[in-house]
C-alpha cells in the first residue's frame, strides 16, 4: 500500500488495520460518514494535514548515493515536511533542513540529493518547496512569533538557563 493511500485512509477515516488506521463508520444518507460516528468530516481533517497538524507516521529515507546525511532528529523533521507536501498535492518537494537543501520524492519518501541556491544548478521536477519545522528548542526557552526573531541559543542565554 503507498503512503497516498495511507493518508487518504486517514483523511477519509476508512482503515483496513493493516496501516494501524481504523475506524468504525456509522451509515448516513446512504454512504459512509465519519461525522455520523462523531468524528471529524473529511475537509476539516485535510485542512489540518495542509497545515502540518496530521501525521502519517512514516519516516523518510536516504537514497543511496544522495550524498546527503542527517541527523535522526533532522530527518523526523523531514518527515514532517513530506507530511504537508504530500496533504497539499505534491509529489516531489524541495526542503530547506537547517542551513541545507534536500530533495525528497514524496511517493517514496526518499531523499534523493540535496540542491545549494548559489550553486547555479536548476532545481527541476519539483512541485512544492517548503522548510521542515524548527528543532526543539527545549523546555522553558520561548519560540515562535513574540521571540523577536531571535535564534533559540540566545533566547536561552537571555533566560539565564545554562547546559547543553
Amino acid at each position: 500500500m503507498s503512503v497516498g493511500m495511507d493518508m487518504l485512509r486517514l483523511l477519509g477515516g476508512l482503515g483496513d488495520g493493516a496501516s494501524g488506521v481504523s475506524r468504525t463508520l456509522g451509515r448516513s444518507g446512504g454512504g459512509f460518514s465519519p461525522r455520523a460516528m462523531g468524528g471529524p468530516d473529511f475537509r476539516s481533517v485535510l485542512e489540518q494535514a495542509r497545515a502540518g497538524g496530521v501525521s502519517s507516521g512514516v519516516r523518510v529515507t536516504i537514497a543511496e548515493g544522495a550524498g546527503v546525511t542527517l541527523t535522526d532528529e533532522q530527518v523526523g523533521r523531514v518527515s514532517i515536511a513530506a507530511d504537508k507536501a504530500e496533504a497539499s498535492g505534491a509529489s516531489r518537494a524541495l526542503v530547506k533542513i537547517d542551513e541545507q537543501w534536500v530533495s525528497v520524492d514524496l511517493a517514496t519518501r526518499t531523499v534523493t540529493g540535496s540542491w545549494s541556491p548559489g550553486s547555479g544548478e536548476v532545481a527541476g521536477g519539483i512541485d512544492a518547496v517548503l522548510e521542515a519545522p524548527g528543532a526543539a528548542a527545549g523546555p522553558g526557552v520561548p519560540t515562535g512569533p513574540g521571540t523577536l526573531g531571535l535564534t533559540p541559543q540566545v533566547l536561552k542565554l537571555l533566560s539565564g538557563q545554562t547546559g547543553a
